[in-house]
């Protein structure tokens, strides 16, 4: 199995960044694969090291909605092309900004949607 956690990260301050990759080294011997899509401007600073997709769009959270709408709609096409170029069994979005993502491609793409926010 195959998870796409959308994340939207801009950097690596722990917390669920944390959670993912003690999932993926424990869930390797089990034959699930957790994948992290981040925003390009991440950069790594703990290990260990998770296998990354990166976005120009995608975003954790943000002040403005629209912004944060605009951004998600953009997004979308880019989630849509990396599906279109790799399997993925779920999606789970973990913040606001990821979770507008998510809903696009659970609506125009059927794709099973997991959302768990840890935001607030």
């Amino acid at each position: 199995m195959r998870i796409l956690h959308l994340l939207g990260a801009a950097e690596d301050s722990g917390g669920i960044l944390s959670v993912v990759r003690n999932l993926h080294t424990e869930g390797a011997s089990a034959g699930v694969e957790h994948v992290a899509w981040v925003n390009r401007g991440y950069r790594e600073e703990r290990g260990p090291h998770l296998d990354y997709r990166y976005s120009k769009h995608l975003v954790a959270e943000s002040p403005s909605h629209l912004s944060m709408l605009w951004g998600a709609i953009r997004a979308y096409g880019e989630l849509r092309g990396l599906l279109a170029q790799e399997r993925f069994d779920v999606l789970h979005a973990h913040y606001r900004g990821a979770l507008l993502v998510a809903a696009l491609a659970a609506v125009f793409s059927r794709r099973p949607v997991l959302f768990t926010n840890h935001a607030y």
